[in-house]
């Protein structure tokens, strides 16, 4: 029965695909893509001993099915009764499925969709390996069915229909990615973590999507399960392992435990007093780095190992060890001699094959590397995993030093920060990550930049940077725009993506950079991320309320804010403050003019994803520019209690804009996504606003407030 075709698109699609198969019929090339309708119920055919990873994402497969044609899609180990019938073949060691098999696709996570050259119609999703097959079954689902990677968070809704068309382009080989390991650290998870921990079905979404764009590691932070109670790092592992993704531990996790946990292995599995945690009694750091490497064996994880030597609060390990020294090159002999004798200690107890180790050269880390007083040890199972600066997310200069042409070498970028990144919204955008990407490849030799972990803290407002990111590890030559276009085309329509694609570029290039670029071609090194305006506005609010009104620099650290007064054309950081918000407040107001007017052209069923990732970041980025700046003044007017007040009460304003551009994003899947919001503390804000608007009230101002124009 011919498919009822509801739009001009689809008899075009169908003219073409009448259009190819005529051409490949006539030229006799007999596994070319023909015309090809799949109708409800199409039978999924899978070997019972593929790998449980590819089954779980057969399920995902039989679930889109159902929602597109409208009926149940039966899972089959053999052809049977079925044998007429068209099939959906997944094959990758199955032995009943072997003569579907590409013997020629090898390569670690290639992958392809093609039809049987024989026989009744079979659609084979084939990989050279677990992970390859699972990528040719999403995709599968993506080009064939309209199931995008990120259905869920997008809020798709499918329109079924009996039957469907493919198209000639959805049959193709991909080769292997450009960067081997690909993966994510949920860092910043204050939203994300209260929705994984509501349901095991949150955790499986979440992983879903992360092998939807072909991502294959997730960093877990690190393990524990004491009184046999897992964390959510441990629960994500043991999902991980079910779905395929390797795991890996972050920086402040020795082979996945943290030295935090040191006092409750000593009660919990030795029945002893703790021993002083001391460099010296390197005895005893060994039993319990022991442990935490048996124990990973035992989970049997799928593992990317870490070494390291940080201490409980991403600190550094003399902040813990009482018998550390003080010199700094001492110090960095000691990181040195840690990493050497952890990596010889899991070559010495590991049960089983040495898997791969990565050691992360964060912070005080990559800074004595820099200067030449850190010895990382050299080992073929090792990856030297280079980070990002620590607040400004560019490549540090140790990644340019001279390499060994055998070492492998991993990066770590943050699309967030903790403490002064972006967080509510995104802030780095496609161009930054390029950028890091084309930075760091030259400092790389050819084929030895092997894992590239993103830090995309609660994801929901990372989903466009992550899923460019993905294409441009997957293939290297990737043009970042072109990309970005393809995403556009995908979530918002293909006629309104070049104006949307444009968009972008001009909300990522309003931001205030509030500092010189010092890389070369790096012209958005620096920038005011939002958790940037929450800690400047909790520190002007703070002065206020504490009477101490001095032109000093916000924070002691100088690479809290990275204020440079000059490039702003300010004396002093409030009036640098105003001036830069000023300007950015310019741009923003035209974005979100274009916004609007775009949103209007956008199809009905992609609108609401449009406002949430654009409109709403736009709208909070203006207003949040207007609060800072309304601040700023009050502080600068400061002698002028009514007119500080003034600009007090207008703040308080802009902070109720901040949170109705939030307040776009609620879904009925995700309804109570920012009640957990604590980093840019949004609800917090107006209490300390309130506070400091008492004070001023009553405050009898002594200090002279000096410098520029106001």
């Amino acid at each position: 029965m011919p498919m009822q075709l509801r739009t001009r698109h689809h008899y075009a699609v169908l003219l073409l695909v009448c259009l190819f198969g005529a051409k490949f019929r006539a030229e006799g090339q007999v596994n070319r893509p023909v015309a090809l309708q799949i109708e409800e119920g199409i039978p999924i055919l899978v070997d019972s001993d593929e790998d449980p990873a590819i089954r779980a994402a057969v399920e995902d497969l039989k679930r889109d099915l159902g929602k597109v044609l409208g009926a149940e899609s039966p899972i089959l180990s053999s052809e049977g009764e079925a044998s007429n019938r068209p099939m959906i073949v997944v094959t990758c060691k199955g032995t009943s499925t072997r003569k579907y098999r590409d013997s020629t696709l090898k390569a670690e996570e290639s992958y392809s969709i093609r039809r049987a050259e024989k026989g009744p119609v079979r659609i084979v999703l084939q990989g050279g390996d677990v992970r390859g097959t699972i990528y040719s079954i999403y995709e599968f689902s993506d080009r064939a069915l309209g199931v995008p990677p990120l259905w869920f968070w997008t809020g798709w809704q499918p329109h079924p229909q009996p039957e469907i068309t493919l198209a000639p382009t959805l049959f193709r080989r991909v080769k292997e990615p450009s960067v081997r390991w690909r993966g994510w650290f949920p860092n910043d998870t204050d939203m994300l973590n209260p929705w994984l921990s509501a349901s095991n079905d949150h955790v499986d979404l979440f992983l879903e999507t992360l092998l939807r764009l072909r991502f294959n590691v997730l960093d877990v932070d690190h393990i524990s399960n004491w009184e046999n109670k897992p964390n959510m790092g441990l629960v994500l592992a043991r999902r991980c392992k079910a779905r395929g993704i390797k795991v890996t531990f972050t920086h402040l996790a020795p082979f996945g435990f943290l030295l935090g946990d040191w006092d409750k292995y000593w009660s919990t599995v030795r029945h002893m007093p703790s021993p002083p945690r001391l460099l010296s009694n390197l005895a005893a750091l060994d039993q319990f780095w022991s442990y935490a490497i048996h124990f990973v064996e035992d989970e049997h994880l799928d593992v990317i190992q870490s070494i390291e030597f940080r201490v409980d609060g991403d600190k550094p390990f003399w902040r813990s060890f009482p018998d550390a020294p003080k010199d700094e090159a001492q110090r960095a002999q000691i990181i040195s001699s840690m990493l050497s004798h952890q990596m010889r200690l899991l070559r010495k107890v590991s049960r089983g094959p040495v898997p791969l180790t990565r050691t992360v050269f964060y912070n005080e880390v990559g800074e004595f590397l820099d200067a030449g007083e850190l010895t990382p040890p050299r080992d073929p199972k090792l990856i030297w995993n280079y980070a990002s600066e620590q607040r400004d997310h560019y490549p540090r200069p140790e990644i340019f030093h001279p390499h060994s042409a055998q070492q492998d070498l991993g990066y770590y970028l943050n699309l967030q920060f903790f403490t002064t990144g972006s967080h509510v919204v995104a802030g780095e955008g496609p161009w930054k990550v390029e950028q890091n990407f084309l930075e760091v490849t030259r400092g790389v030799k050819p084929g030895h930049l092997r894992l590239v972990i993103l830090n995309v803290g609660n994801f929901r407002e990372f989903t466009m940077e992550t899923s460019v990111a993905s294409a441009l590890l997957w293939d290297s030559t990737a043009d970042v725009n072109k990309v970005l276009t393809a995403f556009c085309a995908r979530y918002f329509g293909a006629q309104t993506a070049p104006a949307v694609r444009d968009l972008y570029h001009s909300y990522y290039y309003a931001y205030w950079q509030q500092k010189k670029p010092d890389l070369k071609n790096f012209d958005r090194q620096y920038i005011f991320q939002d958790l940037r305006y929450a800690r400047a506005a909790e520190n002007l609010l703070a002065r206020i309320e504490t009477g101490r009104y001095t032109t000093d620099p916000l924070f002691r650290d100088p690479r809290m804010l990275r204020i440079v007064p000059p490039y702003s054309d300010g004396s002093d950081e409030p009036h640098a403050i105003v001036n830069g918000t000023t300007a950015s407040i310019e741009r923003l107001q035209k974005i979100v003019a274009g916004a609007r007017q775009i949103s209007a052209k956008i199809p009905a069923e992609n609108a609401a994803f449009f406002d949430e990732a654009v409109q709403s970041d736009s709208r909070f980025m203006l207003a949040a520019n207007l609060f800072l700046r309304e601040i700023a003044q009050a502080y600068i007017t400061v002698k002028d209690v009514p007119e500080a007040q003034q600009h007090l009460a207008a703040a308080a304003a802009y902070l109720e804009e901040m949170q109705a551009a939030v307040a776009i994003r609620k879904r009925p899947y995700l309804p109570n996504w920012y009640e957990h919001e604590t980093k840019f503390n949004l609800n917090g804000m107006g209490r300390r606003l309130e506070h400091a608007r008492s004070i001023l009230a009553r405050a009898v101002v002594t200090d002279q407030v000096s410098g520029g124009d106001k």
